[in-house]
């Protein structure tokens, strides 16, 4: 047997005819090993030293390679989602859960670095509460499907819970978190300048990452180059209409960059946007991301009037008014929602990007894809003031509800078809040639304006493509 915690090995049981399983307080005998609730021979599992020893994602558990229970999926990639820098503090190694725990709550000190080995880490029983300033947790690898933290079985806990400053999160799987996966609410300590990169988040039953400001700050962070996914069995839970990927409340500062969000979407209730920012929240920006099949790629405020955060400046010359949210930038993103399983669900594609009660906010060179009649990007209520619209490609119109004014909207088209892109259905919005957006677009300054494009590469000709992508 090896360390406690590593689901692969602790808490094993014997499968027996009464149909007992894994993790439900029985031993499995010498002879086998529990892999993911079920006990497998040793003698029929390759032997290993190390996870390259192993196939595909399986893991070295033990001395045998085992099958990850995370299907393999692919990750953001490219020159925005490179591996945090190596560590400047001290690095101390982990590869038992309880010892990950103890460290990440006070044992470790500010500014070290834990070094986390391959392996299945079970947080059925703890949350993983972070408590020490400037900590980074990172998997060992730098590989997120080979670390994964298990959530399921708890209950109703979080499996990240963030009550420090500085902290940094990299290459990590979180699998079935039975709340959210990772979250940080300001009701201990401010929780300033937390990162959450390259990790990934499979089926989480409230959030995927959650940040909010209850009572202290949880401001200028970012959540970079995750994939953030939801899945038929997690859809099927219930609960569905509360799954969120990313979600911000009440925060300021914040940068949500080249993140891969797919599957939002609920089969008979409305899910939330994939990426939420409301209550008051400010300075956002929302950039170079991903969302495949979800009922609302991005939204920025909603309707809800009863949280009220007072920024510096005055932003919006809002004076004591409530905003959904003040400043931001929604730059170069894709958002489709054209799979099949989408359009048979109750609500379908209801909008790219939604504007809610949120005011000066900037929204360049996005690219949407969804029924011709769902609309692209939708303006909503009075106080959306300040709106500039710059450069978008969608297949569907713009939409100005409840009194919304019109935002300034300049070289935009809102008819392109599915076919202008590689792979629309699959979310792949790159431009084909002859889509009509080839140098399209106004190339006048904005507000935000970009300096590259979803892929990183530059605009050197002065004449812009209409969304996204540049050919």
């Amino acid at each position: 047997m090896s360390a406690a915690g590593v689901i692969a090995i602790a808490g094993c049981v014997q499968l027996d005819l009464a149909g007992r399983r894994c993790g439900d307080g029985h031993d499995c005998l010498d002879a086998f090993i529990c892999s993911d609730g079920h006990c497998l021979r040793r003698d029929t599992l390759p032997p290993c030293e190390g996870t390259a020893d192993c196939d595909g994602v399986d893991l070295c558990i033990d001395g045998v390679c085992l099958p990850s229970p995370v299907p393999a999926a692919p990750m953001p990639a490219g020159p925005f989602c490179q591996p945090l820098p190596e560590p400047s503090g001290a690095v101390v190694e982990v590869s038992e859960v309880e010892r990950l725990i103890e460290l990440a709550d006070g044992a470790a000190s500010p500014g070290d670095t834990l070094l986390v080995a391959d392996g299945v880490y079970g947080f059925a029983s703890d949350p993983l509460k972070v408590s020490v300033p400037d900590l980074t947790i990172r998997a060992a690898s730098g590989d997120a499907a080979r670390v994964i933290f298990d959530g399921r079985g708890a209950a109703e806990e979080d499996v990240v819970d963030i009550v420090t400053t500085g902290f940094s999160l990299a290459d990590v799987t979180v699998l079935g978190a039975t709340d959210n996966a990772f979250k940080a609410d300001g009701e201990e300590v401010a929780s300033n300048g937390l990162r959450i990169h390259r990790s990934r988040v499979v089926d989480a039953a409230i959030g995927g990452i959650v940040l909010a400001q209850t009572v202290f700050a949880v401001d200028g962070g970012e959540i970079s180059c995750n994939r953030v996914e939801l899945t038929d069995a997690g859809r099927a839970l219930d609960g569905c209409a509360e799954r969120e990927a990313i979600s911000l409340r009440t925060t300021a500062g914040w940068t949500v960059r080249d993140n891969l969000i797919v599957g939002f979407y609920c089969l008979d209730e409305p899910a939330p946007a994939a990426i939420l920012v409301t209550e008051s929240s400010a300075d956002t920006v929302v950039e170079r991301n991903v969302i495949v099949d979800a009922r609302v790629g991005i939204q920025l405020g909603t309707s809800d009037a009863s949280v009220q955060r007072v920024h510096p400046g005055d932003p919006c010359g809002a004076g004591i008014e409530v905003r959904g949210h003040f400043r931001g930038v929604v730059r170069n993103n894709f958002v489709s929602g054209l799979g099949a399983a989408l359009a048979g669900s109750a609500n379908g594609f209801e909008a790219g990007i939604v504007l809610e009660r949120a005011c000066e906010t900037i929204v360049v060179h996005n690219s949407t894809a969804g029924p011709a009649d769902r609309p692209a990007i939708v303006v909503r209520g009075a106080e959306s003031t300040g709106v500039v619209v710059h450069n978008h490609l969608g297949t569907g119109p713009r939409a100005l509800q409840d009194g919304a004014p019109a935002p300034l909207d300049v070289g935009g088209r809102y008819d392109a078809s599915t076919s202008s892109f590689v792979d629309a259905e699959a979310g792949d919005l790159h431009l084909l040639p002859g889509s009509g957006a080839e140098d399209a677009g106004d190339p006048g300054p904005a507000p935000g304006a970009r300096a590259d494009d979803i892929d990183g590469a530059a605009v050197v000709d002065g004449e812009p493509d209409q969304g996204a992508d540049e050919l």
